[in-house]
């Protein structure tokens, strides 16, 4: 119950964070609040779930209690598949809404796409990985003092002649330990040519200390890196923490 019970705990914090700002949400944060919420939900099923069919254990097979606990054991199974069509509704619901937030980042700028030649005479920052026709620069794990949820941010660039659909990156969350905690990762509709992708993958895991990269998508395909990810692709220690 682990993942469940972290869940529960960050849903706690981004209410009592909100609870005390008056600062707008945005449609990205609005839509992960909302994730977070139905996390908690889910998690409150289970666990009555789970007391439920404890109970039923301890009645004889065949009593008509317990056939009236297995019934509600019925209903409560129904209602937990319910929330987890809803959880998927409203994980593309997110997907979409950080779409949007690009594209209208983009809008801003009002800039044309830079070719892959100028984008690296003009960055003095390294990939720190280079899968097939994209790079990844270096990245971090960040706290969000406002929401109290934690991300890893970076960029991604298309180095190819040709727009890419369906990139998405993952990394491994890791604690202070160096154990592995979860997987965690973003994905845009289209990356074009030689353009750099803000990221922002969200971490429901208050144990996260650092993230190690651990694969490229495109088009649903994973494209892992050649070998095992190094020391230099995991998150560099935050500001003032220790080396």
């Amino acid at each position: 119950m682990r993942f469940w019970d972290t869940l529960l705990v960050s849903a706690a914090a981004l209410l009592l964070v909100a609870c005390g700002s008056t600062r707008v949400l945005t449609e990205v944060e609005l839509q992960e609040k909302a994730l977070i919420d139905l996390n908690a939900t889910m998690h409150a099923l289970n666990e009555e779930l789970d007391a439920v069919r404890s109970q039923q254990l301890l009645l004889p097979k065949g009593s008509p209690r317990y056939l009236s606990v297995g019934r509600e054991v019925a209903l409560l199974n129904e209602k937990s598949s319910n929330f987890a069509l809803e959880w998927e509704g409203k994980q593309m619901d997110l997907e979409e809404a950080r779409r949007k937030e690009v594209e209208a980042a983009t809008a801003v700028t009002n800039a044309p796409p830079v070719s892959p030649t100028d984008t690296k005479k003009n960055s003095t920052t390294e990939p720190v990985q280079t899968v097939g026709d994209l790079n990844l620069y270096p990245f971090t794990l960040t706290t969000d003092a406002d929401q109290g949820t934690k991300t890893v941010t970076g960029e991604v660039e298309n180095t190819s002649a040709n727009a890419l659909t369906d990139v998405s990156v993952a990394f491994n969350v890791l604690d202070a330990d160096g154990q592995n905690v979860g997987t965690v990762s973003d994905q845009i509709a289209t990356l074009e040519p030689g353009v750099r992708w803000a990221f922002k993958a969200l971490v429901l895991d208050n144990a996260a200390d650092k993230a190690e990269f651990l694969e490229f998508k495109i088009a649903g395909n994973p494209v892992k890196p050649p070998t095992p990810a190094t020391g230099t692709t995991t998150t560099p220690p935050a500001p003032g923490g220790t080396p």
